[in-house]
């Protein structure tokens, strides 16, 4: 089956979780070149993306958002709800589904889940950031947060930059949670793993860290950071501002998926910086689209360098839709059914 016949049948392709590993969910090379190709052509202004969110209590991170995003002949849109207290449930502490639409027609063209492509996308952020901002070498990576984005981390880093990772330190705020991710991901990976129960030691220790929790109060402080680190911030409000404040000041760099974005959803250190006035919108150094295309130099020496993802709607929508493009060439998923036409709709008897 085509994407036209899709169209013109008027019918809709859904794909499961398991029909999405079957079309190659699980390649994480993939994903992170989709993701870099995505950044790419958003920093060429070729993409579109906004987002409404339905706080509905900031400090459960309790919400219902829309997430948009139009890359290619492909527009699309997640959807999703997010409670921390779900976990108290035995839930997820988010879920989503991703609506494919054929960009010229409008015609809704997919729906599939889009937890794992959420979680890995972001996960593909970390693999871009250490490949281009951190040092050559092997060098210590350090996890907080061990949960669905520290797994996709460290999933997509292993697939694409292996060789700049000497060993992984991880830490939770729940012990038995980094126990279980370092028996686990040692087992997906191969690496060494270890759980470490003080957050500075593992700044200290590491030329890499990868922040990605739900926390809104910091616990990772300047006084820790290692020299010439890469800190990649994928989460909320987990270190202190004055060390944003600090890699604002050159040669050191603040970069960005989307500063603009960044700065108006206001949800993330770096953010809460520039609007309490601590930082200037010149002391962001660039987005890291930008290095990719090779418009401005990623790490050049010695420096310290910030990477905040807040996250984009169209990497949602650029990873769906070559999922999607391979689930109809192997025929993977359910067709719903094509649509009656009906005299309210059409006007005619």
């Amino acid at each position: 089956m085509e994407v036209q016949d899709l169209i013109y049948e008027k019918r809709i392709l859904y794909l499961s979780r398991n029909d999405l590993v079957a079309a190659g969910l699980l390649d994480y090379t993939s994903i992170t070149e989709d993701v870099r190709q995505c950044l790419s052509l958003h920093a060429q202004g070729k993409t579109i993306n906004e987002k409404l969110a339905l706080d509905i209590d900031v400090e459960k991170d309790w919400k219902i958002s829309a997430l948009v995003g139009l890359i290619g002949p492909y527009a699309g849109v997640k959807w999703l709800g997010a409670n921390t207290d779900n976990l108290s449930l035995g839930l997820p502490r988010s879920n989503s589904i991703i609506s494919l639409n054929d960009r010229t027609t409008g015609r809704v063209l997919c729906v599939m889940d889009g937890a794992m492509i959420s979680a890995l996308r972001t996960g593909a952020y970390a693999a871009l950031a250490a490949e281009v901002l951190a040092q050559p070498g092997p060098t210590v990576v350090g996890l907080f947060g061990a949960g669905v984005i520290s797994r996709s981390v460290l999933l997509c880093m292993a697939a694409v930059v292996s060789e700049q990772i000497q060993r992984v330190l991880v830490y939770d705020i729940v012990p038995e949670n980094m126990e279980q991710f370092a028996q686990l991901m040692e087992d997906k990976t191969g690496l060494s793993i270890e759980p470490v129960g003080d957050p500075g030691e593992v700044m200290r220790q590491s030329g890499i860290t990868v922040a990605a929790t739900t926390a809104m109060t910091p616990f990772i402080r300047l006084a820790d950071v290692r020299p010439a680190s890469t800190h990649i911030h994928l989460g909320g409000w987990e270190d202190e501002k004055s060390y944003v404040v600090a890699c604002g000041q050159p040669p050191n760099k603040i970069v960005c998926d989307d500063v603009d974005v960044v700065l108006h959803r206001n949800v993330q250190t770096v953010a809460f910086a520039f609007h309490d006035g601590l930082i200037g919108r010149d002391q962001f150094y660039a987005n890291l689209g930008d290095i990719l295309l090779g418009r401005v130099p990623g790490r050049e020496g010695d420096e310290l360098i910030y990477f905040n993802a807040v996250g984009l709607p169209v990497l949602d929508v650029s990873v769906a839709s070559r999922l999607f493009e391979l689930a109809l060439k192997n025929n993977l998923g359910m067709l719903l059914g094509s649509q009656t036409p009906h005299w309210l709709l059409s006007g005619r008897l």
